[in-house]
């Protein structure tokens, strides 16, 4: 059926890390620097020599970048790219300006990409294009904390020399698709972060909530996991979680996917 969920996992010919796993872990997606997107069934037993792939081409248009920002739409089965990300380290293109994409699964391995908000839109007049920010989605709000400019993110910040950390929590309203930035003082005192993850934890209280984990706040500093912040998008508010147990070591640029058990407690 068209609009619904493929039993396959529809990903881009990537050197990045999985970005993006539906609520029901049918589908599966990375977003790079790939002129196409792949599909894999799986509803079907496969080995590495034995996998067939199945591609969809991206609209030329479309931002061509690494690390971008994929977020599910539960209401109306579709995914949302565009708006974070930078050009590839292996080659030089120049980045584009900002622009909203969506791509509909089509239920058989393929899907439609269409443009939603065009790059010059007035949306786009106090926001700037960050990479490696923290990111998650609930299925109706996506939210960006953090993350990085360079000359790799945006035609405005072409000309920086090195990577500069960006504040704020970017928010993004899939019902009525706009954008809010607010502060994130409450998570720290600059409200920056990088290259970490943020995780929607459905099961955790009346609306679900947002777990922020690991990163940095500069070269020097990585974030801990004796502490986790936890943001309620529902009442805006966030709090602290001190970790028990055998804590992992602070580190960034690592992969996070979690399941609900069946003793009432959530796997991560």
């Amino acid at each position: 059926m068209a609009g619904s969920l493929p039993s396959a996992a529809v990903l881009a010919s990537s050197i990045s890390t999985v970005r993006l796993t539906s609520p029901n872990a049918k589908l599966a997606l990375i977003e790079d620097t790939a002129s196409s997107i792949l599909s894999i069934d799986l509803s079907q037993d496969w080995l590495n020599s034995t996998v067939v792939l199945q591609s969809t081409d991206k609209p030329p248009e479309a931002p061509q970048l690494s690390l971008s920002s994929l977020w599910w739409d539960e209401r109306d089965k579709l995914f949302y790219s565009g708006v974070t990300g930078r050009t590839s380290f292996f080659d030089s293109p120049e980045p584009p300006p900002l622009s909203l994409w969506s791509f509909e699964p089509d239920g058989t391995g393929s899907g439609t990409w269409a443009e939603v908000i065009p790059a010059g839109d007035a949306a786009w007049e106090n926001l700037t294009r960050t990479t490696d920010g923290y990111q998650a989605s609930n299925g109706n709000t996506a939210f960006v904390l953090g993350g990085l400019t360079s000359s790799r993110t945006s035609p405005e910040t072409e000309e920086l020399s090195e990577e500069i950390l960006q504040p704020g929590l970017l928010q993004f309203d899939m019902r009525t698709r706009r954008f809010t930035n607010s502060s994130a003082t409450d998570f720290n005192a600059n409200g920056t972060g990088a290259q970490g993850h943020m995780h929607f934890v459905p099961s955790f209280g009346p609306n679900g909530l947002f777990l922020v984990l690991g990163g940095e706040n500069s070269s020097d500093y990585k974030y801990s996991f004796d502490n986790i912040s936890v943001y309620d998008a529902a009442t805006k508010q966030w709090y602290n979680q001190t970790a028990t147990g055998n804590v992992p070591r602070g580190r960034r640029e690592f992969c996070v996917a979690g399941v609900n058990s069946t003793e009432g407690t959530y796997e991560m």
